[in-house]
């Protein structure tokens, strides 16, 4: 049961540190790229609940947007799976693609403080959960095998 406790909190480490680096490495990446407006075609919402030894159970919701943009005149689709801004159906949104292959695409979030200060808190948070809770886990494989 313990170390089933420890891999829940540690898959919420891994989480949190995903949820906030992916926000950072889209800004970082498409720096060079070209803006155009998507249209949101479908979004899709899904709880994952992951034990946590201190509070039980933790709910940790996904939102998946599926958009369409053109560019000179094709059509191109993406994909995002995020937890932060909740955009309804059919609203239009910016988004940044590679000049080169149009077809990769990123939603551009913008550098307000709200995302540099959800982004850098998630990573923080997940790196210090990892710090608690690896050596926890390398500890109890040892002991087990």
């Amino acid at each position: 049961m313990k170390a089933i406790k420890i891999i829940g909190f540690a898959a919420v480490g891994l989480l949190l540190l995903w949820l906030g680096g992916t926000s950072v490495l889209d800004k970082l990446v498409s720096v060079g790229w070209k803006s155009a407006t998507a249209t949101i075609d479908h979004v899709e919402v899904q709880d994952a609940y992951q034990a946590n030894q201190y509070t039980g159970t933790s709910l940790v919701r996904f939102t998946t947007y599926n958009y369409h943009y053109l560019v000179n005149q094709s059509q191109y689709t993406g994909k995002k799976q995020t937890n932060i801004r909740i955009f309804p159906e059919n609203n239009t949104i910016k988004i940044k693609y590679l000049p080169e292959k149009p077809e990769i695409s990123v939603i551009d979030i913008g550098l307000d403080l709200f995302s540099i200060g959800y982004s850098v808190i998630f990573v923080f948070l997940g790196f210090v959960i990892l710090a608690v809770i690896l050596p926890k886990t390398v500890k109890l494989m040892k002991t087990k095998g």
